[in-house]
């Protein structure tokens, strides 16, 4: 039997949404906001959720919902800064800017080929003494076939300290752990990918010790809470994949990553039967709104780079975003407009005596 379902409610209630945002950065930013706004009104934080089609599209979000302070819990996939290598890059900060702390140099250390936990450990107590500086003296006790690979990493950290820019010191960290990744991780490539994203959340922060000392590095203290049922008299925003979320409602629902390629998945897109469930699932996280529904769409999103420089492409609104879709949503631009020399004030006129006085 067909089915067609009708709102209950009566009088005006809010349109839904389609929130345009310029790349996945800014999408991360935005609904950061909205979500500070809508609790500031006095709505709990749990009555509000970020859907999406994978784990991985919210890498961005769980890094700024972090540097933020808002508490969240996912459902679906792993956390993003739980994953071991995100773990690698941010220990490799943590011994530029601390060279004693001998449990970032123990996580740096067993990362290479050659280098077994009681080595590691004996090495990690060296470096810890004489930081970078005593890299030669490490080198010779590490065994012989990890001595190439140690001192390249050393090399690569050493060009950086705790006074170098932040572009610099990040830039250096993230070679030091990308020449790691394809010795200790067999899918190092889909993992080069994460340790860029966060390698650049990490370049825009004005204070990298502070952005460093938020996050766990091994063992986890807190990233690891974030998957599992908090306690009742907690607050936090849910994080969940829309396979997660079926069956639940949040008072307020943002749907991100509403894009040609990620909703539908690009891999569904090669039969009828795939793109007709990638719309079923959409379906599902539309409708876990009770209130509020925010779709987001970036006009730019990242490919998956191996180097430190990212690629950005062009980015579809979802197909099954139709016009008769938009006619019955919102559609709000979020995208920060540059002033253009038209729009631009113009300044005070100067005479040329007054500038010939500022000479005098």
């Amino acid at each position: 039997f067909p089915i067609r379902l009708v709102a209950d409610r009566t009088g005006a209630a809010p349109r839904p949404e389609l929130v345009r945002c310029e790349n996945a950065d800014e999408e991360a930013r935005v609904i950061a906001d909205r979500i500070l706004a809508v609790h500031a009104d006095g709505v709990p934080l749990r009555e509000q959720a970020v859907l999406m089609r994978t784990g991985s599209h919210s890498a961005m979000l769980e890094v700024e919902l972090k540097v933020r302070d808002i508490p969240f819990v996912k459902f679906g996939g792993i956390g993003y800064l739980e994953t071991a290598h995100v773990r690698d890059l941010l220990a490799a900060f943590r011994v530029v800017l601390n060279p004693a702390d001998e449990i970032a140099w123990y996580r740096l250390l067993t990362r290479h080929r050659g280098l077994g936990k009681v080595s590691a450990r004996r090495l990690a107590g060296i470096l810890a003494d004489q930081g970078i500086a005593g890299g030669s003296e490490a080198i010779a006790a590490a065994p012989p076939t990890a001595r190439v690979g140690l001192a390249t990493t050393l090399s690569l950290l050493g060009v950086v300290d705790a006074g170098s820019p932040v572009s610099e010191l990040v830039e250096a960290c993230h070679d030091a752990v990308s020449g790691l990744l394809e010795q200790h991780y067999p899918d190092w490539q889909r993992r080069a990918s994460d340790v860029q994203e966060i390698a650049e959340a990490a370049g825009r922060q004005s204070d990298l010790r502070t952005f460093v000392g938020e996050q766990a590095i091994d063992p986890v203290t807190r990233a690891g809470d974030w998957a599992a049922q908090p306690h009742l008299d907690e607050d936090w925003v849910t994080l969940s994949t829309i396979h997660s979320a079926k069956g639940l409602e949040w008072s307020h629902v943002h749907l991100l990553r509403a894009t040609d390629g990620a909703m539908p998945s690009d891999m569904a897109l090669t039969s009828h039967a795939g793109l007709e469930e990638e719309r079923r699932l959409f379906y599902v996280g539309l409708t876990r709104a009770r209130d509020t529904l925010s779709v987001y769409a970036p006009a730019t999103l990242p490919t998956h780079p191996t180097a430190f420089t990212a690629r950005h492409v062009q980015a579809k609104p979802s197909r099954f975003l139709t016009s008769e879709a938009l006619s019955r949503m919102t559609v709000v631009d979020a995208r920060i407009a540059e002033p253009t020399r038209k729009d631009a004030a113009p300044g005070p006129r100067v005479s040329l005596g007054e500038l010939d006085a500022l000479f005098a």
